[in-house]
């Protein structure tokens, strides 16, 4: 007698971790992602029907899962494990990351010869063999999330944290067209009344009057300032830099299959990867780069991922604007959306 194979109903599961490391001795202590994990773990029960029964929440807080190296490792396996077509996942993390020299013995594919990592409560970032020995590597990340995921399945990946562009190792990042907030403008410096309109009309801001000391003429020292800032991709299509460096599209530990076979992996990241990232409680719209996102995704929950990226642009140099001197922006914080294959930037968000 043939037992007839059984099947299940797609599902949505999620794995969201906030770390303020308030215990730790070396780290700084931040003060947002507990309450982004709350209001990320609400969203997605409201507008994606997550059953709270499958979002699995681990913070350095009493009575919660501990965000340590182990459980970290372990509830990311546990998030993907048993994935099946139709399913779909959801990765969160907000904390702090940084950055090691590749070793001698990996593939260089890394542009900046540097290994991205998640700091874990228990992580030490003292020296680089510390730091890896104590914390999660992104080519690690990459094998516990991303290899697991069977063709027909999705993942969205969620970065609040510095270092974060290629913190999940996915092949496509720059070749996925990003939004400028000087776009089409051909002096940058002479239109900052514009651009500091364009921000409060996109974000409903009060303007950054601190901006606006020294009157509508700029100093030269500061339209040199405003004219260097770097702020993304525009525009065109720049080959993929990442598998451009490497010779072929295998990151490292790449996946031995064809990545057209895996499940559809997209990771919006906070900023790029010699970048960090800012926090303010004290702003009203939103002090963090996940409030700033979840304000986009409640007017609209599939938006175009090039309206989403434009928008999320527009609202973080906002927050930076109002936040820091003009000085101070030459390494702002530029949102990345990177992708395991390329994306099309005019579909819709699937991934959630």
């Amino acid at each position: 007698m043939t037992v007839p194979r059984t099947t299940r109903s797609p599902q949505k599961k999620a794995l969201l971790i906030g770390i303020d490391y308030n215990g730790s001795k070396s780290q700084e202590v931040l003060d947002l992602p507990h309450d982004d994990v709350s209001k990320l773990k609400q969203f997605l029960i409201d507008a994606y029907g997550y059953p709270t029964k499958n979002i699995t929440l681990v913070l350095d807080k009493p009575g919660e899962l501990q965000p340590t190296l182990k459980n970290i490792r372990k509830e990311a396996a546990n998030l993907v494990a048993g994935a099946a077509p139709g399913d779909h996942f959801f990765f969160y993390y907000a904390g702090h990351s940084v950055q090691v020299p590749e070793l001698s013995t990996e593939e260089h594919t890394e542009i900046d010869g540097k290994d991205e990592l998640i700091v874990p409560s228990d992580g030490h970032t003292t020296n680089d063999i510390l730091t890896r020995e104590s914390c999660l590597v992104d080519n690690e990340l990459k094998r516990l999330l991303v290899y697991p995921l069977p063709e027909g399945s999705t993942l969205m990946a969620v970065l609040d944290t510095c270092h974060s562009a290629s913190l999940l190792d996915l092949d496509h990042d720059e070749c996925n067209e990003k939004w400028n907030c000087f776009r089409g403008q051909s002096n940058p410096a002479g239109k900052l009344g514009q651009m500091i309109s364009l921000h409060d009309a996109h974000a409903g801001r009060v303007p950054p009057k601190p901006l606006l000391k020294t009157g509508p003429q700029l100093t030269r020292e500061a339209a040199n300032d405003i004219a260097s800032l770097r702020m993304g991709t525009i525009l065109q299509h720049r080959a993929c830099a990442r598998i451009k460096h490497s010779g072929n599209a295998k990151m490292p530990g790449a996946h031995p299959g064809d990545p057209a076979h895996l499940g559809l992996v997209t990771c919006l990241s906070a900023c790029r990867d010699d970048q960090a990232t800012v926090e303010n409680k004290d702003d009203k719209n939103g002090g963090s780069f996940t409030e700033r996102l979840l304000n986009i995704l409640r007017e609209e929950p599939r938006p175009r991922l090039e309206d989403l990226m434009g928008k999320i642009s527009v609202s973080i140099h906002g927050m930076l604007l109002d936040a820091v001197s003009i000085k101070e922006l030459h390494n702002c914080q530029d949102p990345q959306l990177s992708s395991e294959t390329k994306m099309d930037m005019k579909a819709y968000l699937e991934t959630l």
